[in-house]
């Protein structure tokens, strides 16, 4: 048995650690059932589908019998763009710094149009379709569908 796809094999094993290492570290406490869920019970069954998951990759990117190194695919560590994953995660941080003072829909807004910037590709008029419409959804979703108490405006907008 050899590893045929690094790049899976990798993912694999990443998702595994994450999945054990959520389950571990969450600690112990009231799981409850599934009609009566405790507070560990979502966390828990998160992560042990993010280990299943990485289990299945990682299986996957294994092949029995001899090694074939024209088809495997190689792990190229100097294609790594480091700036796309800063973006998103510096779109997540937006989130959480505008949601108060701006509201639901301005704060969403910026997330998307934000995260639009990791792309090589970036295009205003694609972002700012792209973000109108998310923000559209997930407000129709989150605050109408699900009736999640969240100021849809900026608190200045209360005053008119």
């Amino acid at each position: 048995m050899h590893i045929h796809n690094l790049k899976d094999f990798a993912a694999g094993l990443l998702y595994i650690l994450l999945g054990l290492g959520a389950m571990t570290f969450i600690g112990e406490g009231e799981l409850g059932t599934l009609a009566q869920m405790g507070p560990l019970y979502f966390p828990k069954i998160v992560g042990a589908g993010l280990a299943l998951t990485g289990t299945a990759v990682l299986l996957k990117s294994l092949r029995l019998g001899a090694a074939d190194a024209d088809n495997a695919d190689r792990l190229n560590l100097h294609a790594w763009r480091p700036m796309p994953v800063l973006v998103i995660l510096g779109s997540a941080v937006i989130f959480a710094l505008t949601l108060l003072p701006f509201g639901f829909l301005l704060s969403a807004f910026l997330t998307v149009f934000a995260s639009t910037l990791a792309h090589p590709s970036f295009a205003w008029k694609r972002s700012v379709l792209l973000a109108a419409g998310l923000t559209a959804l997930t407000a129709l979703i989150f605050v109408y569908g699900m009736g999640l108490s969240v100021t849809l405006l900026p608190p200045a907008f209360d005053l008119i």
